[in-house]
């Protein structure tokens, strides 16, 4: 019988998939190889993974709680998997992730762009807070924060 799709934690292991979607995902403007090694040995984040069925991992999300703060570091679905719901549900892990750490608020930046993943965060309740100037290089980046 053949596994269901999954969130798991990422280890080292997946590390080369990862790294091949934000580069799929955001080209230039990309996490290095290096930063991905940084953050898998953080001990205030989490990486987790959605593989599917076959076990190829189709996205990934990092979480960083410190106190009673948490933050979407990073989030991306391999491109031909988008709009599928696979990045609520990595979202959705992240929420049920922090409020267990004790967060009582989450974080995160979003390029203004980004039409699809902004609607997603406002369908889970994330309020805009403000405007973040070349925050990704020349582009400009919304700032989103959700009570826990």
């Amino acid at each position: 019988m053949m596994p269901a799709p999954h969130i798991s934690l990422a280890s080292k292991n997946d590390l080369d998939d990862i790294l091949e979607i934000e580069i799929n995902c955001f080209g230039a403007h990309a996490w290095t190889k290096e930063m991905f090694k940084v953050v898998l040995s953080d001990v205030t984040c989490k990486t987790f993974v959605y593989k599917d069925a076959l076990g190829t991992t189709i996205g990934f999300s990092i979480l960083r709680v410190v106190a009673d703060e948490a933050e979407i570091d990073n989030l991306a679905i391999y491109p031909k998997f988008k709009r599928l719901g696979f990045g609520k549900a990595l979202v959705e892990k992240m929420i049920a992730n922090a409020k267990k750490a004790g967060a009582t608020t989450m974080f995160l930046e979003v390029d203004t762009t980004s039409l699809p993943a902004i609607a997603l965060y406002e369908s889970l309740g994330f309020v805009k807070l403000g405007l973040r100037k070349n925050y990704y290089g020349t582009a400009d980046a919304y700032t989103y924060s959700l009570l826990l």
